[in-house]
């Protein structure tokens, strides 16, 4: 019997593909593509004995096996499209929906009849892909992490421009007082560096894809899109499409992108540079491999359609989007340090999963087990002590970057830490995204997740920003005084969303209606 080459090539296309994406081309991670290479021949080799027992055309047993190479490598993709859909399945029911579709594409394949032509159309297209990957994978091979964004020379008298995102980092009264966590110190050593921290920064929604779309494109969303049927994928859109990354491209800024494993800061297309770690990965096996295929999530299944959380409580193993290690975001936090040394004017987007869920890190950044609640409307002393140790995790990672920034930069540079939105307390359901109903939601629950932290620093304009700042007219105010843009200056005003697969469907908060910060702790 003959066997069909091109399943094997596609199968190794695809291992090469998804292993170059994952970050800079080094010699430290060829153990990961080989391994993983090996890992998609064999899935390859797997379907290829299926397509035997199943399918009595050499041609169909062919088509058989690049099926079940499809689903071997790209059950990840399946689940981002679901995701931008507007459909957040559990890990177990999206694992059973691919396989379940692949296994149609199995009984469809057997019964196709094609022609030698097209056997040999497929072997030589997939040859050439692969070829060309292999082409730019030894192009690539030796480049260090810190060769990826250095450049020949930094432009005279322009600042670099730091933006650092903390995801679910409440206001410091609010810390204090249902946390434990005094921030004054904290504060006090922004201050020192030159930072205005607004005393009622506010948030303008309350997840998180909104707010990075927000303040990237420098003007609420839902205005901008103007269509409150459209769903997630055109949240997303705008991400990619930020009005505020196109103004300072324009201007000669380079724009370093750190990417996350959160579906809406996982890829960055306009990015000049795509920042990632790579040390974590020469430690893993497989794991370009096992970061697209339905594996693990299969293995998940033991504990049945909605994952393991059933094993430790209010555990969740199989979180609602892939884990980021604990290495990773340190990786970070230490790399973009480096940047003053870059090519530059740098534009630099650091979104930090801090202290956002999972809870991995002890109050001295210290690695724990990875932690994600199942809700988080009841949180208990374990959740409420979990999530101030991130906070003062992240306090120590923001200042010692901050500080060697300002320390390496010839010009002094701008800095904007901006929290997407707070605590709050109002997660129903993580693996759906479900939050308590505004009707329903306590008005200092409300508060909590509203009200932000946030800190700029601009040298030279220290009035710049009001007390009731959103993260809306953060980057227009920024460039309006360090370039006179003339950029519109977006109201800082805040919306609700109840309906998660809805993310448009918005209701005005006002603040008379529901005074911010009235009735709030005071600030410690």
């Amino acid at each position: 019997m003959r066997t069909a080459p091109y399943p094997f090539l596609v199968a190794a296309w695809f291992a090469v593909v998804q292993w170059r994406q994952g970050g800079p081309v080094g010699l430290g991670r060829l153990g990961d593509l080989l391994a993983s290479v090996a890992a998609a021949l064999v899935v390859a080799a797997l379907g290829t004995v299926l397509g035997r027992l199943i399918a009595r055309a050499a041609e169909a047993r062919g088509l058989v096996a690049l099926v079940v190479v499809a689903w071997g490598a790209l059950f990840a993709s399946f689940s981002a499209y679901a995701v931008l859909l507007g459909l957040r399945l559990p890990i177990g029911d999206s694992v059973l929906a691919w396989t379940a579709a692949c296994g149609l594409g199995v009984l469809l394949a057997r019964r196709l009849t094609v022609g030698e032509r097209f056997t040999r159309a497929l072997t030589i297209g997939s040859a050439l892909l692969l070829g060309f990957q292999v082409l730019g994978l030894a192009s690539g091979t030796g480049a260090t992490e810190r060769d990826a964004w250095r450049g020949p020379g930094r432009a005279a008298g322009r600042p670099d421009i730091y933006l650092f995102i903390l995801d679910k980092y409440s206001a410091s009264h609010w810390l204090a007082a249902e946390y434990g966590v005094d921030n004054r110190d904290f504060e006090d050593s922004l201050r020192q560096l030159g930072f205005v921290l607004p005393a009622a920064a506010r948030t303008n929604y309350p997840h998180t894809s909104l707010v990075l779309a927000t303040l990237l494109d420098g003007a609420p969303v839902h205005e901008t899109i103007g269509d409150s049927t459209a769903r997630w994928a055109a949240v997303y859109a705008r991400i990619e499409q930020a009005a505020m990354v196109a103004a300072l491209q324009e201007r000669g800024y380079r724009f370093a992108f750190f990417p996350t494993t959160f579906h809406a800061t996982a890829r960055q297309p306009r990015a000049d540079m795509v920042l990632s770690e790579s040390g974590a990965r020469r430690a893993t096996p497989l794991h370009s491999w096992r970061a697209h295929a339905p594996v693990d999530a299969l293995l998940s299944l033991r504990c049945g359609r909605r994952g393991c959380q059933a094993e430790a409580g209010e555990r969740l193993p199989t979180f609602p989007y892939p884990l980021e290690r604990a290495s990773a975001i340190q990786w970070k936090f230490d790399a973009v340090q480096t940047l003053p040394d870059s090519s530059g004017p740098v534009f630099a987007v650091l979104h930090a999963l801090l202290p956002h869920e999972p809870y991995q890190f002890d109050a001295n950044c210290g690695p724990r087990e990875p932690w994600w609640p199942t809700r988080d409307a009841t949180a208990d002393s374990a959740i409420r002590a979990a999530y101030a140790a991130q906070v003062r995790c992240a306090n120590r990672l923001v200042l010692a970057a901050v500080r060697e920034i300002i320390r390496r930069s010839d010009v002094p540079p701008v800095i904007l830490i901006q929290s997407d939105h707070g605590h709050g307390r109002l997660t129903e359901d993580a693996m759906s995204g479900r939050t308590i109903p505004l009707v329903e939601l306590p008005a200092e629950r409300l508060r909590e997740r509203l009200e932000v932290f946030a800190a700029y620093r601009v040298p030279g304009h220290a009035g710049l920003f009001p007390d009731d700042m959103t993260p809306a007219s953060v980057l227009p105010r920024t460039l309006n005084a360090v370039f006179d843009a003339a950029i519109p200056v977006p109201s800082d005003r805040t919306w609700w969303v109840d309906a998660f697969a809805h993310p448009l469907r918005v209701t005005s908060l006002s603040l008379d209606t529901i005074t911010i910060s009235r009735g709030a702790p005071p600030s410690p």
